[in-house]
């Protein structure tokens, strides 16, 4: 088996080519994660899911576009009817139109789904973000909520959902449309309407490690989702101690530089690469992996 960390969500990069949303996704005061899905700014999408349409946990809201606009600051505008990035879609909650045959969706295209080429269906996705620490107050005006981030909190690195592959769907093939006619709900997605190079569809699978569901997000912060090392930026990563180099394989891909690992007694700092979207772990050397796995996916059950 393979595991993908995988990096989606809101970030703070924004430009010309790319707009991740310019903020971390929140960890509310009661421990709540919420990805924030990037907006949707391929100029060919003409269906999607709106932020206006997807659910908000947090009592005060009234759905994510109100909470990405405002820890955005106005970078996402207008955000009652713009088009959201749902990918990955794991959450069949954060959506209220949901067939009884949904399944849990991730997309990927161009270079980064070359650099998945050899992944297979049983092969498990952990998707990461930026998150920080935000307050909560009431405003002293009708607008309702105020969300900002909590002083002195620091933005870090969360793994906040999975997807164990059930479905491997090459875009525009027969078997994609075959399987794309039998599930006519999942046209919203962006990448069903995508013409990139290499657009890849995952399905997820019914179950993982046959006990868990198939995907499914992390609710609650809990200290053994972190990648990030306390007192460093977000890209300084703690890692299990069992996460070492080794004589000919590297942990992770797009991490071949010796100098990026610092092996300690008790953990592996890494100097993660900043940009990059899908970091492969091949637990063939790496066994402990699947265990670790395991174990933050019963997180769900606490």
């Amino acid at each position: 088996m393979r595991i993908v960390l995988s990096r989606k969500g809101f970030d703070t990069t924004n430009s010309k080519q790319a707009n991740c949303g310019g903020a971390a996704s929140p960890i509310f005061p009661d421990g709540t994660m919420v990805s924030l899905p990037i907006p949707e700014v391929q100029p060919y999408i003409q269906t999607g899911i709106r932020y206006s349409a997807l659910i908000c946990p947090i009592e005060g809201f009234r759905n994510m576009g109100e909470i990405g606009a405002q820890l955005s600051k106005g970078k996402l505008r207008p955000a009652e009817h713009s088009l959201a990035h749902v990918d990955p879609d794991l959450d069949r909650n954060s959506f209220q139109e949901r067939p009884e045959n949904w399944r849990a969706l991730f997309g990927q295209d161009g270079g980064a789904q070359t650099e998945l080429c050899d992944i297979e269906v049983g092969d498990l996705f952990l998707f990461f973000g930026r998150f920080r620490d935000v307050t909560v107050s009431d405003s002293d005006t009708a607008r309702g909520k105020v969300i900002a981030p909590r002083r002195g909190s620091v933005a870090m690195h969360v793994i906040f959902g999975w997807l164990s592959v059930g479905k491997i769907l090459k875009v525009g093939s027969p078997k994609a449309n075959d399987w794309l006619e039998k599930n006519p709900w999942a046209a919203y997605h962006s990448h069903f309407n995508g013409h990139h190079k290499n657009n890849t569809v995952y399905v997820a699978a019914e179950q993982c490690f046959d006990v868990f569901p198939g995907a499914g997000v992390f609710r609650h912060y809990d200290e053994r989702l972190r990648l990030s090392a306390p007192d460093c930026s977000s890209t300084v990563w703690r890692l299990p101690p069992w996460m070492r180099p080794t004589a000919g394989h590297l942990p992770l891909t797009h991490h071949q530089k010796a100098e990026r690992w610092d092996v300690r007694e008790n953990c592996v700092i890494l100097s993660a690469a900043r940009r990059g979207q899908e970091f492969i772990l091949n637990t063939t050397h790496y066994p402990e992996a699947d265990e670790w796995a395991e174990s933050l996916l019963s997180l769900t059950s606490q």
